[in-house]
């Protein structure tokens, strides 16, 4: 069972119209550099929206916020998740920690 103090990264994000499948495609490959290179990170998941296709909730998983805090300070972070970024009309990012979880 995960320590229901576990940090999360997550976003919100609002995707400019037809730039969805190159959006995917640019998180993807931001997400596989952090798993492979910042100290910390668990996993990283992408969902989208069934009833609105631009919309976006992205979510990551942390040993600690010190990790995160770091990984959010390499050089790198700022490129790759700036690509990103730049595909959205609107972004919404925040930290947050587990509280519960169930599973079947």
């Amino acid at each position: 069972m995960p320590k229901t103090d576990q940090p999360y990264s997550a976003g919100n994000w609002t995707v400019k119209a037809g730039r969805e499948a190159e959006f995917v495609k640019q998180w993807d490959a931001f997400t596989k550099w952090s798993a492979e290179n910042a100290d910390g990170a668990d996993s990283f998941v992408l969902i989208q929206s069934t009833e609105n296709p631009r919309q976006f909730l992205s979510f990551g998983t942390w040993r600690d916020m010190p990790s995160m805090q770091a990984w959010r300070n390499r050089p790198e972070f700022a490129e790759l998740f700036g690509k990103c970024r730049a595909l959205c009309d609107d972004m919404n990012g925040d930290n947050y920690t587990l509280q519960a979880i169930n599973r079947a």
